[in-house]
């Protein structure tokens, strides 16, 4: 957990390559305000981690949505 108060989202995707990561990577630096993310292409959600204060989980949800990817909130 971090210590700086930060949200950490988690999300079930389908981005499930290489280039379909390094796309969201560079989608998620321009936004700002993320600290850290990962993505778990292992996992059967290909989980996505972002580690981001006072940004809600819709607007992670547009942000990959609107770059062609399937993105949903986990609980």
């Amino acid at each position: 957990m971090y210590s700086d108060g930060s949200n950490i989202l988690i999300f079930k995707t389908n981005i499930k390559t290489f280039r379909s990561k390094n796309r969201v990577q560079r989608l998620l630096e321009s936004k700002g305000g993320i600290l850290a993310f990962n993505v778990d292409q292992q996992d059967t959600d290909c989980v996505l981690r972002v580690v981001a204060p006072g940004i809600a989980a819709t607007e992670i949800i547009a942000l990959i949505q609107e770059a062609g990817f399937e993105c949903a909130e986990l609980d």
